[in-house]
């Protein structure tokens, strides 16, 4: 079994339509992608002394083309950009096993599998960490695994980094890559969401991108239509997914019953989840927050607001960003239970966050307009009339909680004003 696997190992490896040297295909491309970066023109960069040089001009587009050459080209072009060059099989051998292990750990969304994983290619990146190739494979394993345990977010150039990655290597290092950019695209607001969720559509039905399938089919179709689709799907599929992929199909499902207004069949789903969940503790903090998050918008739609803000204030505690748009529904809540100390110590603490989407600090902006200044009254509605109509107003197509809640206080603005134009502007954009 072990020589069969290594044997596997090296085919994967060497079997690249034919061509024996894929990784220094990458290599080639990743050299340009530096020397572009650090601003070096070709000349300087095969230049050496004495008006000696590395290699040719030509040589060097064909490497930075993918073309591959002999290996001590790529040795002392890696020098040049302060890198190493080294393809060892068993660190290529080690690079297959990660890979294994991350996308087997992803598809069962293990924390303590990840943990392990993490640790280990933290060891091995430490060793291969200015071995051009292995440094961004492995830094990619380590990003994805460091984001889902500990939502840490890499640098924006590393981000980059992995945009242009992903049109280097092949289908199965380009789908991690897309994975990775899909889970982070929603606090990434520089990232182009939409091209990336068309991207990883070409990808399913990869067990790592249902999720995407799923969103997909929901948006293609109308409610109703979508909601029978995925249930068929869920139940061709059942015997062949993990609880963690079950969970994704019912934390969607829920949500779709919650817009037809099917509110009990959406908390007998979380209900469900919460079920899968007790089942195994192994699950990372970012799905108990998600679930939480869920929970907080089906008790909110039941008006059950003191549960939808225990279930929400969790997500809250841990990080300011777990709620995201779901603001509008603490905030809503927490008036509505008349807490308004909470609710203006929350407003008070906002001003040190960092917000990574706009939207979500607009929402904080109409509510430290609406409990933490001085205006006049009619002064205030105004205000917040604009903020709405200019900023606010999009979160209408993203959830129906979210339009109630806006109209609510669109009408409570005209009251003041008597602004019924801006309201009727409201109520015939919010609708479409």
């Amino acid at each position: 079994m072990h020589i069969l696997l290594i044997v596997f190992i090296h085919i994967f490896y060497n079997d690249d339509m034919g061509n024996m040297h894929y990784e220094k295909k990458v290599i080639g491309k990743l050299i340009k992608y530096y020397r572009l970066k650090k601003n070096i023109h070709r000349i300087e960069i095969i230049q050496i002394s004495n008006n000696k040089q590395i290699c040719s001009l030509k040589t060097l587009r064909k490497i930075e083309e993918g073309i591959v050459v002999s290996d001590h080209y790529y040795d002392y072009l890696a020098v040049g950009l302060n890198l190493h060059f080294c393809l060892e099989e068993k660190d290529l051998m080690q690079l297959m096993h990660y890979r294994g292990r991350l996308i087997s750990s992803l598809n069962v969304f293990s924390r303590s599998l990840m943990e392990e994983l993490l640790h280990e290619i933290s060891s091995c990146l430490y060793l291969l960490n200015n071995v051009i190739y292995f440094k961004e494979m492995l830094g990619l394993f380590h990003d994805i695994l460091d984001y889902h345990l500990n939502e840490k977010l890499p640098s924006r150039s590393t981000i980059d980094l992995y945009c242009a990655l992903k049109d280097m290597v092949r289908r199965e290092d380009q789908k991690l890559i897309y994975y990775f950019l899909y889970q982070i695209c929603h606090v990434a607001p520089y990232l182009d969401r939409k091209q990336i969720e068309k991207s990883c559509l070409s990808f399913c039905p990869d067990p790592l991108f249902i999720k995407n399938q799923l969103l997909y089919i929901s948006q293609c179709f109308s409610l109703f239509k979508a909601y029978e689709k995925i249930k068929q799907l869920y139940v061709q599929i059942e015997n062949r997914i993990t609880d963690y992929q079950k969970i994704t199909f019912y934390n969607v499902m829920a949500m779709m019953q919650l817009n037809m207004n099917d509110i009990e069949s959406a908390y007998k789903m979380i209900s469900r989840i919460t079920t899968l969940l007790e089942s195994n503790h192994d699950y990372p903090g970012q799905l108990l927050f998600s679930l939480h998050m869920r929970a907080a918008i089906i008790c909110y739609a039941m008006k059950q607001y003191e549960q939808a803000i225990q279930h929400a204030l969790i997500c809250y505690f841990s990080s300011h960003e777990h709620l995201n748009y779901n603001y509008l529904l603490l905030f809503s809540a927490l008036e509505k239970t008349n807490k308004h100390v909470l609710l203006k110590k929350i407003l008070q603490e906002a001003k040190a966050f960092h917000f990574h989407n706009d939207i979500v600090f607009k929402v904080f902006q109409y509510y430290q307009i609406k409990h933490l200044h001085s205006f006049s009254s009619v002064q205030k509605h105004r205000l917040l009339t604009d903020l709405i109509l200019s900023k606010l107003m999009i979160l209408c197509s993203y959830c129906d909680l979210y339009q109630e809640i806006l109209t609510e206080e669109m009408m409570a603005h005209a009251a003041h004003t008597r602004d019924y134009k801006n309201l009727y502007i409201f109520l015939q954009h919010s609708s479409y």
